[in-house]
């Protein structure tokens, strides 16, 4: 089987989680797909070094013009492009985030997100208005839809109206060997006094839309700033929407703890889990989530974790995190103030952390959405 794996919906420059997942999918893929199955991998020059090398042997790079650091010509090439690609190598199978308009080959679509029905006005207007336009396309063109959560699949069905028959339930998942408890925080002190963190601190870790909620940690945090005078909390992630990240701002300046919060910014994963193997919690109140994978990375870098009880969070984090309403303040600065004053408490959670997180293998990732793929291909050998 010849797969087409396009990994150009990212901007490697300012990228999302999303990265993540091609980088270590392609990998393990590589593996499971041994001799057998070849994978043509779809890269731009701006993310061609991210990617590789593949000691197998079976992946060969095929570089379009562009990926995401210049949106409207990758979306351009990606929905009137990839025809000639396909032809031009023979592809069984396509791997890609929303249907192009002409595919001479079995389509797997994988759908990371339903945010454009799910918190729309955080959106701009043409963004929703097209989104929606070429998930419909998308829904009716695809062979098979990847999910990697039961909720994000009960969105898809809410909202696009796709059969069971046609969603394949994928789990993503993290690098452990990245993600893992550090033994002595002194290591990484001095780069976390680069960022601005001097204490102990909670983390907030996402990039900033206004449907991750983080003014909702801010204000609970003010709530129980006082109790806790040596704490700071820290925000790492990219600002997507400028506007809601001012507002972050103004938060804090209206909340009285301008000077106790760390504004990071994004950060290579590299800098990440100093973040997370530190922190005394990771609280995460986001509104909606399709899959959740900071919880993971949190829990497997040892980290205590506080996260919301809707969306695809409970599913994911298990029993292994503290869920609250995330839009309940009063709440949240309840379980900080219990979590923050009990070492014990925290470090039971971790314990459990670590457990769940474990569950969550790229490897196995792999497994299932090289099964997703023969799936496809079966089907047309039926016919």
């Amino acid at each position: 089987m010849r797969i087409g794996f396009s990994t150009l919906s990212e901007d490697p420059n300012a990228p999302s989680g999303a990265q993540g997942y091609y980088i270590n999918t392609v990998r393990e893929l590589s593996e499971v797909a041994g001799d057998e199955h070849e994978i043509y991998l779809f890269v731009s020059p701006a993310n061609e070094h991210l990617y590789g090398p593949y000691p197998r042997g079976n992946v060969k790079k095929v570089f379009f013009p562009c990926s995401n650091e210049n949106q409207r010509r990758r979306v351009l090439t990606e929905l009137f492009g990839l025809v000639r690609v396909i032809r031009k190598y023979k592809l069984d199978v396509v791997n890609t985030g929303v249907a192009p308009f002409l595919c001479p080959c079995r389509l797997v679509v994988t759908m990371k997100t339903m945010h454009v029905y799910t918190n729309p006005k955080e959106l701009p207007l043409a963004t929703v208005l097209y989104r929606r336009l070429m998930y419909r396309w998308t829904t009716w063109r695809a062979d098979a839809i990847v999910s990697n959560s039961n909720s994000h699949t009960a969105d898809l069905q809410k909202y696009l109206g796709i059969p069971d028959k046609k969603i394949r339930l994928v789990y993503e998942a993290l690098n452990h060997e990245t993600f893992k408890p550090l033994s002595d925080r002194s290591i990484v002190e001095p780069d976390l006094e680069k960022l601005g963190v001097t204490g102990p601190f909670l983390l907030f870790v996402s990039s900033l839309w206004p449907y991750k909620n983080a003014e909702a940690l801010m204000r609970s945090f003010a709530r129980v700033k006082d109790d806790f005078p040596d704490h700071q909390l820290v925000i790492a992630g990219f600002a997507r929407d400028e506007a809601y990240a001012a507002e972050l701002t103004a938060v804090a300046q209206s909340e009285g703890i301008e000077d106790r919060t760390v504004f990071t910014g994004g950060l290579p994963h590299e800098e990440l889990v100093k973040l997370y193997q530190t922190a005394d919690i990771f609280v995460y109140p986001s509104m909606y989530e399709t899959f959740g994978l900071t919880i993971l990375e949190a829990m497997a870098s040892g980290c205590p974790v506080i996260t919301s009880n809707i969306s695809s969070m409970p599913e994911i984090a298990g029993d292994a995190a503290v869920l609250i309403d995330p839009k309940n303040q009063e709440e949240l600065a309840e379980v900080l103030r219990k979590m923050l004053g009990d070492e014990a408490e925290r470090q039971t959670w971790a314990k459990k952390g670590l457990v769940r997180a474990a569950e969550f293998t790229w490897r196995r990732t792999a497994e299932e959405t090289l099964g997703a793929f023969l799936s496809v291909i079966k089907k047309e050998t039926e016919r």
